[in-house]
């Protein structure tokens, strides 16, 4: 009887860490904490006095609800890169709904509020996540084990091949309203937005990723057919392979080749063995903007 007491209070206790960590990591439309303050930021103040004078810095990343506090603030300065949180750019944000009768309907205005924050303090390079999540377009989510029983607002995962064509629809219809043209833009759009990155951190395995539940073919196939349909709508547009995430790979300082490659077979969670860059054919790899994000 005590014994089953026990068990019975540790899965309770186990359920409500799990209910509030996820309550606080993982909520739909992630927002920048509540009460920020360029005030209370001295470091941006540090920043500004020791900057050379041709040092980029940019903001990564510029979440819903407070864009434009942050934007305000951080162009003080002389920051003119960012890039958006998924948030609110994915295609499940961006159409939430299926098409009817082959008409598709498209909400833009939480990431237009976002850009127009943005541009209107002075960033101009912006690089924008978009992806596949999409509760009728996408494959269901497969739920990992224990910890990662829980599903993050932001994991993606392979397309249905019904409705392939649809994903390509979203992500040229995003490309077309930023592009700058003239034609379908967001109104009060200041310069072209041609940074697109496809997924972000999606190098973990399957079963554990809060990003990405696919395998890495499936990732390929998302991205072939995103870079296919930006640059449909804009010829210019460049697509980025998602970023890797090092965490504290190099924490302790410069690693020599050896070493990289002893840290990322023990971090196998992390580092799985198989690589979108290895993996994806030579003509892809030579169009993509490995370097911009």
């Amino acid at each position: 009887m005590v014994k089953n007491k026990k068990a019975l209070l540790t899965v309770v206790l186990l359920l409500l860490i799990s209910v509030l960590f996820f309550a606080y990591n993982f909520k739909e439309n992630r927002v920048a904490p509540v009460g920020f303050s360029c005030e209370k930021n001295n470091i941006l103040n540090l920043a500004k006095k020791n900057m050379p004078p041709k040092f980029f810095f940019g903001l990564e990343y510029i979440f819903l609800g407070e864009a434009h506090k942050i934007a305000d603030c951080y162009s003080n300065i002389g920051a003119t890169w960012a890039k958006t949180a998924p948030s609110g750019t994915l295609w499940q944000d961006i159409e939430p709904n299926p098409p009817v009768n082959g008409i598709h309907t498209y909400d833009w205005s939480k990431i237009d509020e976002v850009i127009q924050a943005m541009q209107s303090a002075g960033f101009f390079n912006l690089t924008i996540e978009i992806g596949p999540r999409s509760k009728w377009g996408s494959k269901p989510i497969p739920r990992g084990k224990g910890f990662y029983f829980f599903i993050s607002a932001e994991v993606n995962t392979a397309l249905k091949d019904e409705h392939v064509n649809d994903y390509a629809l979203y992500v040229e219809n995003f490309v077309e309203r930023y592009d700058n043209d003239g034609i379908g833009d967001m109104p009060g759009l200041k310069a072209p937005i041609t940074r697109y990155e496809v997924l972000s951190e999606a190098q973990w395995l399957p079963e554990k990723s809060p990003y990405w539940r696919g395998t890495v073919d499936e990732y390929i196939q998302v991205l072939k057919i995103s870079y296919k349909a930006a640059k449909k709508a804009n010829s210019n547009t460049k697509i980025i392979l998602s970023g890797f995430a090092f965490w504290d790979l190099f924490d302790k300082g410069p690693l020599t080749d050896q070493q990289i490659e002893q840290k990322i077979q023990e971090s196998i969670d992390y580092y799985p063995p198989e690589d979108a860059r290895k993996s994806a054919s030579a003509d892809l790899r030579h169009v993509l903007a490995f370097n911009e994000r």
